[in-house]
């Protein structure tokens, strides 16, 4: 279900420090991580409304990689910049004419599917932007500078934030012509212009590759599935 007016960005401009390398290269099942994130909304969107914004000292591999592994899906390859909303800035820049709705997608996130994608853009659709997320449950405390707890932290507000994010195109470059850098994600910038973003609870798992261990559960999920689809 290709959908003309919908454009995806993918971001992978992180370091990777928490990861000790670049954790988008890692292999799942047998090719490079952040391919996955990207073929999971290929039927979504066609290649030329497609962005991956990249380190630029990685440039050459990344668009090596995807001419090698994803022949078929040309999408553009640009260098990202220092901070994340510099690297979705260019990604903005690099969308053809004609877009409506923009989902910016952290590439480090290879389990989020389509089903996901429809149910934000729907919400997105009726008031301009839409991120999915789960509700805090732990027990958040606050700490000083001692590691000593100075206070409980009230949850019953709080959610934990995944991608993709979803808005309405004019909205976010609205948002990103007029709000400076500084913000770990789009619906931050979206919300310091005055613009409306809704939470879509998603209750599907949908880790961000941080640390090893991460991959690990992702590596295990994925050969438990490719196992029950062979039985």
């Amino acid at each position: 279900m290709i959908m003309n007016d919908i454009g995806i960005i993918y971001a992978a401009g992180g370091s990777g420090s928490r990861y000790r390398g670049n954790k988008l290269f890692v292999e799942l099942e047998g090719e490079p991580l952040f391919l996955r994130s990207i073929r999971n909304f290929m039927d979504l969107c066609p290649p030329e409304n497609a962005v991956l914004v990249v380190p630029g000292t990685l440039l050459a591999e990344y668009r090596r990689i995807v001419r090698e592994h994803l022949a078929e899906y040309p999408l553009q390859v640009v260098f990202g910049g220092m901070e994340r909303s510099d690297s979705v800035r260019n990604g903005l820049n690099a969308l053809p004419d004609g877009i409506e709705y923009v989902a910016v997608h952290d590439a480090a996130r290879p389990m989020a599917d389509a089903a996901l994608f429809l149910k934000c853009l729907e919400a997105a659709r009726g008031c301009g932007g839409a991120i999915p997320g789960k509700p805090v449950s732990d027990t958040l405390k606050k700490v000083d500078e001692h590691n000593l707890i100075t206070g409980t932290v009230d949850r019953s507000e709080l959610w934990r934030v995944e991608t993709p994010q979803i808005f309405r195109w004019a909205l976010l470059a609205d948002a990103y012509r007029r709000i400076p850098g500084g913000f770990t994600d789009d619906a931050a910038v979206m919300a310091a212009a005055g613009h409306p973003v809704r939470m879509v609870y998603n209750p599907a798992l949908n880790l961000k590759i941080t640390y090893p261990e991460d991959l690990e559960v992702i590596q295990h999920l994925a050969a438990r599935r490719k196992a029950l689809v062979g039985e």
